[in-house]
């Protein structure tokens, strides 16, 4: 079940999100995640209302485009949820722009191009500041950045 990040406790939340990143990040989770006030946050949860995944969204003013980091899911089905419920939410400026930024390890590169098999192929492309990868199909591009934040088990 997809729901506002704002139905599960900050505390959940960063004991959650613990487990991705190997250390208790309650201020990044706080400010980044949970409280800011110009991005959208989902979670996911199981039968039992435990955490299952969340991921974040926010519109990059520069670009005109979303941009969604982190994204974490103890599965593939709730990686999809996440980000099927977070292009939702951007679904104008993704219509407009035909672009995402989607935030992820290069290490999880087949891993993202399996999931997003259908929706987007992956490629290799650079940048000035890191290397991130290019997600590229007719319809949305996905643009994204080797960054360490989106787990895929």
């Amino acid at each position: 079940l997809v729901k506002n990040i704002r139905e599960v406790s900050l505390q959940q939340l960063i004991e959650y999100d613990s487990k991705f990143a190997g250390a208790n990040r309650e201020s990044f989770v706080r400010s980044w995640v949970y409280e800011r006030p110009d991005a959208v946050s989902k979670v996911v949860v199981n039968s039992s209302n435990e955490i299952v995944g969340y991921g974040t969204g926010r519109l990059f003013s520069i670009w005109d485009s979303a941009g969604f980091s982190p994204v974490y899911g103890d599965s593939v089905l709730v990686f999809l949820a996440l980000f099927g419920a977070l292009a939702e939410h951007f679904k104008e400026q993704i219509q407009r722009k035909n672009v995402v930024d989607l935030r992820v390890p290069s290490i999880h590169l087949k891993a993202v191009r399996s999931v997003l098999q259908g929706i987007a192929d992956v490629k290799e492309v650079r940048s000035s500041c890191i290397s991130p990868i290019a997600l590229e199909q007719p319809d949305p591009i996905l643009t994204s950045c080797c960054h360490p934040e989106l787990m895929i088990p």
